[in-house]
């Protein structure tokens, strides 16, 4: 008070030594003050909310680098905010992915010889070109089937040397793929065969057409007989006789049953073990009579699914996004599980379901899909094909020449250079052999598919994210649900393809390796890009470190691979050589890989093959 009335006083004993004092302990109490309101604010909590992490504050807003893009309103670094994908217990829902769920088509005209040179092609890639080890190689194609004479080829798909028209040309072998050049390049796979059986009844040559089938049947045996060929096991029944492509005549179900019976007998006098597959349109009644007519020569049956709304050449992008919100739906409307359950139960306990040709159907003029549009329906439909009970599956196609309307659609171009069809497909490989298991996933426009393996020591997750923006998603410590015993995991490895610049026009992917965070309870956390692919896998077991030691010591006996090196000598001379080589599982040169730990040389380059 004294202090505030400081000029009154001086007014009236100015020059007094006492009150000199007095304005020099108010000048000392005002700059105290001061200081110890500014201590205060100091000692004060910091502001949330200002983007400025402070104080006993985890995190503020986008400053959260302590726990990326988890930062509540509090200011505390929390994932409950998070969208959740969470496992149900005991919900396997299906016992072994099988591997023949990834095979594919050869289409014979379309493969030159110089594709399979070693300049564009690596034979120790054998395994890794076709993604598909185990799966089936169908061959010599779809529609071609019926056209093609495995003894003397035109060359030209859809050129029918029977045909009183045939103008006597054929394309040199070199621009072909033949029997024996199918047999030599099938690696891995399982070989599925095709036989003609609509140029004899076109051309009236049913007899020659069984003398032809009899005839290939015995020449493979003769090639298993020897070694040279594997034994084929699989022999589909011509293709597609439902369609209006026999002098616009399309075959009727007592028709074909008639044909399947005719050459299964045939085949069976060579081959008593023989399994055939038969293809016939999508109705429940047409499968009901065919089964009714032909008994146990059908042992598998293949309905043919090309992806479209509204239309046969309606596959464009626009049509995609129109239930991009939802599980992509078959042509007619209903989910893929229920899709193939139709078959199944017709089919009974006896057969299998197959669809020996999937994909995408053409698309408008004007509104074709870009490669990284193709591949991310594909992608889609595939993860729907995994969740439904089908047996198996031929992707269509492997290749379809550059000049074609349809070679956003092929797996690999003519460098055999892979498509991003491929690069997305090839993800899904880790899931082979494993148990489907139940999820959920508290998000919008947001797929996902688990798999668990047989071990109990990994779980893999894909996420299809079917919008912009990166999402931060919540692996829920539930995965434990989905095992015996606890499930806690000690890595997370994530991979991605998406969209540059999420622009799905492009011609290519970005892939990415998103870093993931496991809470102590299991719990983890991996943010996800945009328009992408992502693979998840969550491992309980010690890795491999690039030393070749294990990354935990005492458990170094329990490496998911052998982490120790094999040493080998050779006598060159009277000069030992020794050789050291890593035991853990790698690619070779020119196979594809998602990831540089995929490759022995520890680099998968930019076009998704080993360097």
């Amino acid at each position: 008070m004294m202090c505030h009335r400081r000029t009154h006083i001086q007014n009236h004993v100015r020059g007094n030594l006492f009150y000199v004092l007095l304005r020099w302990l108010c000048y000392c109490s005002s700059v105290a003050n001061a200081s110890f309101r500014e201590g205060i604010r100091g000692l004060a909590k910091p502001v949330c909310g200002n983007n400025q992490q402070q104080g006993s504050e985890e995190c503020d807003g986008t400053d959260d680098a302590a726990c990326r893009g988890m930062c509540d309103a509090d200011c505390m670094c929390t994932t409950s905010s998070l969208p959740l994908l969470e496992f149900f217990s005991d919900t396997v829902i299906r016992t072994t992915i099988p591997s023949t769920l990834f095979g594919t088509n050869i289409v014979y005209s379309w493969e030159r010889d110089e594709y399979w040179n070693e300049t564009l092609y690596d034979p120790s890639a054998r395994q890794t070109l076709f993604y598909n080890g185990n799966a089936f190689l169908r061959y010599p194609g779809g529609e071609v089937t019926s056209y093609f004479h495995w003894d003397n080829p035109v060359g030209r798909g859809w050129s029918d040397s029977w045909a009183p028209g045939f103008n006597g040309v054929y394309e040199p072998a070199s621009e072909w793929m033949g029997l024996d050049e199918y047999f030599t390049h099938l690696g891995s796979a399982k070989p599925l065969l095709g036989v003609n059986m609509a140029s004899g009844w076109k051309y009236n040559r049913d007899q020659d057409g069984l003398d032809d089938a009899a005839a290939l049947a015995a020449l493979v045996k003769n090639k298993t007989d020897t070694g040279d060929w594997p034994n084929v096991e699989h022999w589909f029944l011509d293709n597609e006789q439902h369609l209006e492509k026999f002098n616009n005549t399309p075959w009727t179900e007592p028709l074909y049953a008639e044909h399947i019976n005719m050459y299964a007998t045939e085949i069976k006098k060579t081959f008593p073990d023989a399994k055939f597959v038969a293809n016939w349109k999508n109705s429940a009644n047409g499968w009901s009579q065919l089964i009714n007519d032909t008994g146990e020569n059908i042992h598998i049956m293949d309905f043919h699914s090309y992806w479209h709304r509204n239309g046969w050449a309606t596959t464009d992008w626009n049509s995609y996004l129109d239930g991009a919100s939802n599980d992509i739906l078959t042509p007619s409307g209903s989910t893929y599980r229920q899709y193939v359950q139709t078959f199944k139960d017709v089919g009974g306990a006896n057969r299998e379901t197959a669809m020996f040709e999937w994909g995408l159907s053409p698309s408008p003029e004007g509104s074709e899909l870009s490669r990284y549009q193709s591949a991310f329906i594909v992608a889609d439909i595939f993860m729907q094909l995994v969740d439904s009970d089908l047996d198996h599956a031929c992707y269509w196609p492997f290749r379809v020449p550059s000049q074609s309307e349809h070679a956003h659609r092929a797996l690999v171009d003519d460098n055999n250079e892979p498509t991003v069809v491929r690069l997305f497909l090839q993800f899904f490989k880790e899931i082979k052999g494993y148990d489907l298991v139940q999820t959920s996933i508290g998000a919008a426009n947001t797929g996902t598919i688990a798999a668990k393996s047989k071990s109990g020591d990994e779980v893999v997750v894909y996420i299809l994210r079917r919008t912009s923006g990166d999402l931060t998603i919540r692996i829920a410590d539930s995965i434990s649900n989905i095992f015996d015993d606890a499930f806690v995991p000690t890595t997370a490895t994530a991979v991605s393809q998406a969209a540059p610049d999420e622009d799905t026009n492009s011609t290519s992917a970005v892939w990415s390796s998103p870093a993931t965070l496991i809470s102590a309870d299991g719990e983890t956390t991996v943010t996800v890009p945009g328009w992408s692919l992502t693979r998840v896998i969550l491992s309980n077991t010690p890795v491999c470190n690039n030393d070749g030691t294990c990354d935990q010591g005492e458990d170094s006996n329990n490496c998911p691979y052998d982490c120790t090196t094999t040493t080998t000598t050779t006598t060159t001379g009277a000069t030992p050589a020794t050789t050291t080589s890593s035991t853990a599982s790698c690619f070779e040169r020119n196979a594809a890989c998602g990831n540089d730990s995929e490759c022995c040389s520890g680099n998968c380059k930019g076009n998704g093959k080993c360097n």
